[in-house]
């Protein structure tokens, strides 16, 4: 923006409150599957739903899931649903967004439809980023691109 110099930049936004969006999503690289999934609260209750609607996707396949380690990937309901499902989970280390494969959608979810920007209202932006979400699944040569580990080095070499 241009302001004359020594003049503060009035910036004019509609933001009333903040208000959360949460996805919940999975990729498989082997077969370029994406499902992302939008859900009330992050809780274990809400992984585990999440978990058996992955394997109503996927019935006839091994599912290894890599979970990071949020607090609501843990719990009995999260446990049960994994074996009754029969669904191998595996958890990174702490710390370790970056070998997580699902953490470049969210990244690129908000590189292309949040930064920077202000919608007019949460209902504009939830419908922005759900299209988003749903128009990716179909681009699967940028899905095999941006959706894998950057494993960066903290020792510059």
């Amino acid at each position: 923006m241009w302001v004359l110099k020594g003049q503060p930049a009035v910036v004019h936004t509609q933001r009333a409150r903040r208000r959360k969006m949460i996805v919940y999503g999975g990729y498989s690289p082997q077969n370029l599957h994406l499902s992302v999934e939008e859900v009330s609260e992050e809780s274990s209750e809400v992984t585990a739903s999440f978990l058996i609607s992955l394997r109503a996707r996927l019935p006839h396949r091994r599912l290894d899931i890599v979970l990071d380690n949020a607090p609501w990937h843990y719990g009995k309901d999260v446990r049960r649903i994994a074996r009754r499902y029969k669904l191998h989970l595996h958890f990174l280390p702490p710390y370790s967004p970056d070998l997580n494969a699902i953490e470049p959608l969210w990244h690129w979810a908000r590189s292309e439809k949040t930064y920077n920007y202000e919608y007019p209202s949460f209902p504009v932006k939830r419908h922005t980023l759900l299209s988003f979400f749903d128009s990716v699944r179909f681009r699967t040569d940028e899905l095999k691109r941006r959706l894998v580990p950057t494993f960066r080095s903290s020792s510059g070499g």
